[in-house]
């Protein structure tokens, strides 16, 4: 996790998504007053959530991953956060979110529709989903290999979602055209609605 922690200020690509991430708050805030993080990792996200929205909205974190958890607690340091120890498929709160981020989990699972359906389920009506993953990353802990943004675009549809907004950013600085022939990891960001 400190590693990953790392990479979104070292590797361009990666902060450029956190700066997407954090225009997205900054338009969003005055609508939030329930927040979900789910795969929260090192706790980045939800720090520069709570940072621009403030404190009266309330702030969920849900890992399945006990030391990721962990992690988070100690950068992020805030009491009002409510740290849930949980397979997302096993949640189910009380009241619905009006905001959930999902940074970097789709990847991780063998069936990503499933979980876009599972998180539709926890939005409020008017509520919105935030989510990033990359395309053409092979690692030992991607379940779910995603050739490119449209591939991403078609499953998104398929859960019930609409794209409001999107960003890709690829990791090199390359076309396109011959980030697609080489296969060139890129990361998806979007922000959608029901």
């Amino acid at each position: 996790m400190n590693g990953l922690l790392l990479s979104q200020f070292l590797w361009s690509h990666h902060y450029e998504v956190l700066t997407y991430f954090d225009k997205i708050i900054k338009q969003s805030s005055s609508a939030i007053t329930n927040y979900l993080e789910v795969g929260g990792g090192h706790g980045l996200y939800i720090s520069e959530a709570i940072n621009e929205i403030g404190n009266q909205t309330k702030y969920d974190l849900l890992d399945i991953s006990e030391s990721s958890i962990n992690v988070a607690k100690k950068m992020i340091q805030n009491d009002d956060v409510t740290y849930i120890h949980s397979d997302i498929f096993d949640y189910n709160p009380e009241t619905k979110y009006d905001f959930i981020n999902m940074g970097e989990v789709l990847e991780h699972v063998e069936d990503p529709i499933k979980l876009l359906k599972k998180l539709y389920s926890l939005l409020t009506e008017n509520g919105r989903l935030f989510i990033t993953t990359p395309t053409n990353a092979p690692a030992i802990d991607h379940i779910y290999l995603f050739k490119n943004a449209e591939e991403i675009r078609n499953i998104i549809s398929l859960a019930g979602f609409n794209i409001v907004d999107e960003f890709c950013v690829y990791s090199e600085d390359v076309t396109p055209e011959r980030a697609e022939k080489f296969k060139i990891a890129m990361i998806y960001a979007s922000l959608l609605s029901k």
